[in-house]
């Protein structure tokens, strides 16, 4: 036999076993209503090739989908059954079949398997996160070991937006605990924030003071005003600016 025969019959083969009719649905499923393949009823879930019934437990239900099941409103799931929760005093039940299954009641938090009263201090009020101390204090206080304290603010000092810290008003700085006046010097003047300074333009901050500038020949004021840099063809050298080599300009220059 030539080789050609073989490789159409090799080809013969092939063909023959692409074009084998699809497996049978399994009981309990049914065809996917998009793509190729099966997937099981509402009810059931696969196991190796079959669809086989979910057991569900006493004080459960499916759920939307049908592949598992969940427990009833007062019950949590504990292996494979639903055991009913104990909800402790000032506390209520969940619908949260997996976690505790209860929930305090405002004003509580829950400290164990218990729910513990939020002691609400003076000057504070009650928030609804309970897994700290469920307490914030009002405008103007902070909370320091369970309390609210007021916040002592210095003299030229204001509350902060949030209103549990201060801050110092403009023209002014924290030092320590109290607020400081800004010296500022010739040829400066306050930055945007209010509490600190920054020199004009054309002097560039030296300590306390305002230095000016010393521009060298072919440069000019950057962008921010408190540097210089080099015109277009010159590049930076220590102090002054040196034409690049090789630029249009050096022979013009030079004749």
């Amino acid at each position: 036999m030539s080789w050609i025969a073989i490789a159409w019959l090799g080809i013969g083969c092939a063909y023959s076993g692409a074009t084998t009719a699809a497996d049978p649905l399994p009981n309990n499923a049914h065809a996917k209503s998009y793509g190729d393949g099966w997937e099981c009823n509402h009810g059931f879930i696969e196991e190796r090739g079959s669809c086989m019934a979910i057991k569900v437990p006493h004080n459960a239900y499916l759920d939307a989908l049908g592949d598992q099941w969940r427990c009833n409103r007062g019950f949590r799931k504990v292996d494979n059954r639903c055991a009913t929760v104990r909800v402790p005093a000032n506390a209520y039940a969940t619908g949260d079949s997996h976690g505790s299954g209860w929930q305090c009641q405002r004003g509580y938090r829950a400290s164990g398997n218990a729910c513990a009263l939020i002691k609400i201090p003076a000057h504070g009020y009650l928030v609804n996160d309970y897994s700290y101390q469920g307490f914030e204090c009002n405008r103007g206080y902070r909370k320091t070991d369970g309390a609210c304290v007021a916040i002592a603010i210095p003299v030229n000092g204001i509350l902060t937006r949030a209103g549990d810290d201060w801050e110092c008003e403009r023209s002014f700085r924290k030092s320590g605990d109290a607020c400081a006046a800004i010296a500022v010097p010739k040829n400066g003047h306050l930055n945007s924030s209010g509490n600190d300074w920054k020199c004009d333009r054309s002097f560039r901050r030296v300590a306390a003071s305002c230095a000016a500038l010393s521009i060298p020949e072919n440069a000019h004021l950057d962008f921010f005003g408190n540097d210089w840099s080099c015109d277009p063809g010159f590049r930076r050298d220590s102090r002054q600016c040196a034409m690049r080599t090789g630029h249009k300009g050096q022979q013009a220059s030079a004749n």
